[in-house]
């Protein structure tokens, strides 16, 4: 076409067609902008840890946060109770606001809860917690795993000592310096031998129960040894696992423990508090 032949076209088009680009960004109500975990509500979400609650939180602000990792004594039997849910409950009566994580999975070893560990800890971080504490049950399939020969038992202990060591150490490496405490295992019938053998090892790696003391990292929390040598063996339901009473058995040793150490922490808060407005 010629440039004098060239004619105005006309084209109509309807105003509900046109594109705005780039799109428009949809206002989101603040409450859906930032989620906080709180120990408020019963509501259960999915996010790679088990039973978390979920609750409206102000921007930025973070929930502390107990995350307990280790196998299926931490995770519970299936379809059944377990010490995280028993240690938030009691939480909760305390009138602490804290959110219980459950990093447990049924079946894991040392090795395979090293592994873990970081994710967790990042998935805690993601979904707005700070950590608090670490709790490590670990071992247990370690030992069920090994021939039932005395020698072999004996051998394996320090290797596995040492790997629940390495968890501890990750764990005391995590952002805002969490407290860490390893719990020692409750009553194995099958592998009880090894179990003691274990405790014993804990102890002497981690000190006396009940009793925090400083991590070697620069910076960490405290470390600490949860007792569970004495947790009724007779609650056990299947030699390994445990029901509700077993379960918060484990929590109320936890309790015993932490809840001191929760006191000195909101005291040692108010102080620094004070210090800075004065």
């Amino acid at each position: 076409m010629q440039p004098s032949e060239r004619r105005s076209l006309t084209v109509s088009v309807n105003p509900a067609c046109f594109i705005r680009w780039p799109p428009a960004t949809p206002t989101i109500p603040a409450e859906q902008r930032a989620l906080q975990f709180r120990p408020i509500s019963r509501n259960v979400c999915s996010t790679g840890l088990s039973s978390c609650k979920v609750h409206a939180a102000e921007p930025g602000k973070r929930t502390p946060t107990i995350l307990c990792i280790g196998d299926s004594l931490t995770s519970g039997s299936r379809g059944s109770f377990s010490y995280p849910e028993e240690l938030q409950a009691m939480l909760e009566q305390e009138g602490i606001d804290m959110k219980v994580s459950n990093g447990g999975n049924w079946g894991d070893t040392t090795d395979q809860i090293r592994r873990r560990l970081p994710s967790l800890m990042q998935s805690v971080m993601s979904q707005g917690g700070r950590l608090a504490f670490v709790l490590v049950l670990a071992g247990t399939n370690d030992l069920l795993q090994l021939p039932p020969l005395e020698a072999t038992v004996s051998l394996s202990i320090p290797r596995i000592a040492g790997k629940i060591k390495e968890i501890l150490d990750i764990a005391s490496q995590a952002a805002f310096h969490p407290h860490v405490g390893i719990l020692s295992l409750p009553p194995l019938l099958s592998r009880d031998v090894g179990r003691l053998k274990l405790n014993q090892s804990l102890r002497q790696l981690f000190g006396a129960p009940g009793l925090p003391h400083r991590s070697q990292v620069p910076g960490a929390g405290a470390r600490f040894l949860v007792d569970l040598d004495t947790v009724d063996a007779a609650l056990s339901t299947d030699g390994v696992h445990y029901g509700q009473e077993g379960y918060n058995q484990f929590a109320k040793r936890v309790m015993q423990v932490i809840l001191p150490m929760l006191k000195a922490d909101a005291a040692h808060r108010r102080l620094a508090v004070s210090s800075i407005s004065a």
